[in-house]
């Protein structure tokens, strides 16, 4: 195994320090705070709904995202509404609004007209477009993307994908470089390009029409479909950040952690108190540090600090009162570390000291190397009837056999879809027949398994990994470079991925094309015309479909190594893991 076992020990408590946003997180600020009142306003349901039906209430405004079933929820309330106050004989009206985000669609209002509401409703759009979760990570928070195009073959989200590079394009300037891999990335740089000629972005000729203050500040875009790379998800990140999504989950940029006590009394009431939430974005000086190393790194650097910190106080007595202040400066950093402590502690507990998580990270790194695929399938059935693991840990590692073995072996496919089937419930065919339609799983049929080859041609199995001085992306999996990275890594290449005869064995089309020419005078600040010079490049990775914190940190990695000389921002539908991609894929999932 490729696993670092790791010692974490106690460290003391003092004050939080933080770290200035981006210029860019700060312009978007505003964004957020919107963005959680969408998020609440589930929960604020009930509150405003009692006082509606109260009579107390006479503005009601919906903010929502267009979608048939909240559609016909807000029809529901809206009559519910107009006959109690009909029935109470009140004179005085209500006046309904809603706001659709990031823009109303035509079957939305349709289905108001049908259900004979749109009449008592001011519909207006809200285009919240991408939402800053970090100072390189963009998000539209469409969580539904991947099931919408893959199974569904809806491709209407694929608009809003490309109506948000367009306004992005309005603040940094036409991008002049555009590289792209896969079915849904040619369909959003068609769009790209029509809406780029509707918004008068570039000419009938092709060249750019307008250009920002500062020119050209992003230099590339590069489109990346989720289904040219199904594998990296379904498996185990072992970043910082990635573990923690794995074992708590990352949502909206908060980890909740669960209240830990030593009282047995209090141990039992913990199940029904939620636990306290802690942000991770790089305003964390600390967290920036360490989201992004391999788990095993991190408890040496935990414990590095702390003796670091020790060792000055206990030399404070010599020292003078410039000193003394310097130090007092620095322990504004000791509640951080304090709470990255106690957090990594309890990712360990649930991983390295796990005997069922190593055992299952061992079997993902056989199917990777090209073995184990009858032990895979056997322990997925041990996931099944010995762990009564969750459905969609399950499936994840199914998928997993599936895609690196171009599919299921017979003898083991029937038997482990009925025993999903009998232990998960009959109602969840539907939940296999779209992951079936999704790629992720399939029964194998014979025919060439492409995966060794692409294996061999990206380098995605590296055999020795120093996660403590890593040279490579792969350190993220411990072994395993994600096939999107590669990728990527091809497309900033000269000539880009249409020259590059590796990815063509990738399924999906693979397209290369400058949107103007980049003029003397355009670029953007410290740039040369050939990207090299004192500036960097910026390069903007577009996932559609949801991409993953280890992949995230694996482009980070690849942005410090130097050799591609250039800044990444990712841009994605939504940020995700294997479990959330499957979960997607079945809006009644539920918590089974």
């Amino acid at each position: 195994s490729r696993w670092t076992m790791v010692r974490m020990e106690y460290l003391p408590r003092v004050t939080r320090t933080a770290s200035p946003w981006h210029p860019l997180t700060l312009s978007l600020l505003s964004s957020v705070s919107l963005l959680c009142l969408c998020l609440c306003l589930s929960l604020m349901a009930c509150a405003w709904w009692w006082l509606l039906m109260a009579g107390s209430m006479k503005e009601v405004v919906y903010l929502v995202r267009p979608t048939i079933g909240n559609m016909r929820l807000i029809s529901e309330q809206i009559i519910e509404a107009e006959e109690r106050m009909s029935k109470r004989k009140d004179t005085a009206t209500i006046h309904f609004s809603i706001y659709f985000t990031p823009r109303k669609t035509v079957i939305c209002e349709r289905i108001l007209e049908d259900c004979g509401v749109l009449g008592s409703l001011q519909v207006d759009e809200f285009p919240l477009w991408l939402i800053p979760f970090d100072e390189d990570v963009l998000s539209l928070e469409l969580n539904s993307v991947f099931n919408e195009v893959n199974v569904e073959k809806d491709f209407s989200s694929l608009y809003d994908v490309a109506s948000a590079i367009v306004q992005l394009q309005k603040v940094c300037g036409l991008i002049p470089k555009v590289r792209g891999k896969g079915e849904s990335s040619k369909v959003v740089s068609n769009l790209i390009q029509r809406l780029a000629l509707e918004n008068d972005l570039v000419s009938a000729s092709g060249e750019a029409a307008s250009v920002s203050e500062g020119g050209h500040q992003i230099d590339t875009l590069v489109l990346l479909d989720r289904s040219v790379d199904l594998l990296s998800p379904m498996c185990t990140q072992l970043t910082y950040e990635g573990l923690i999504d794995e074992m708590l989950g990352i949502n909206n940029g908060l980890v909740e952690v669960p209240v830990i006590s030593q009282d047995q009394e209090q141990q039992q009431q913990q199940s029904a108190r939620r636990g306290k939430k802690v942000p991770l974005n790089s305003s964390d000086v600390l967290f920036r540090e360490l989201r992004d190393l391999n788990f095993g790194s991190v408890g040496p650097k935990l414990r590095n600090k702390t003796m670091h910190m020790r060792e000055e106080y206990k030399e404070i007595n010599s020292r003078t009162f410039s000193e003394v202040h310097q130090f007092v400066k620095q322990l504004n950093i000791m509640p951080v570390l304090d709470r990255h402590t106690e957090l990594a502690s309890l990712i360990q507990e649930r991983s390295a000291m796990d005997e069922r998580f190593l055992k299952r990270l061992r079997c993902e790194q056989d199917l990777l190397d090209g073995r184990g695929i009858d032990s895979a399938c056997e322990y997925a059935e041990e996931l099944m009837f010995g762990q009564k693991a969750s459905m969609e840990s399950v499936l994840r590692l199914i998928a997993l056999v599936s895609l690196v073995n171009s599919g299921v072996p017979k003898k083991y496919y029937d038997t482990l879809r009925w025993g999903l089937l009998h232990l998960y419930g009959y109602d969840n065919l539907s939940t296999l027949q779209s992951i079936q339609h999704s790629g992720l799983i399939k029964k194998y049929e014979g025919g060439r398994n492409t995966f060794p080859q692409v294996k061999k041609a990206f380098r995605l199995v590296v055999d020795e990994v120093d996660d403590t001085a890593p040279t490579d992306i792969s350190y993220v999996y411990s072994g395993y470079a994600p096939l999107s990275c590669r990728l990527v890594d091809a497309a900033l290449k000269p000539g880009g991925l249409g020259s590059d005869e590796a990815a063509k064995m990738i399924p999906g089309p693979q397209f290369s094309y400058e949107q103007s020419r980049v003029e003397e005078g355009l670029l953007g600040e410290g740039e040369s015309e050939d990207g090299s010079g004192d500036g960097r490049k910026t390069v903007l990775v577009v996932f559609i479909g949801g991409v993953t914190f280890a992949e995230i940190s694996a482009l980070r990695f690849m942005s410090s190594q130097g050799g591609l000389n250039c800044n990444f921002i990712v841009m994605t539908t939504k940020l995700i893991n294997g479990n959330s991609l499957v979960k997607s894929l079945c809006s009644d999932f539920g918590d089974k």
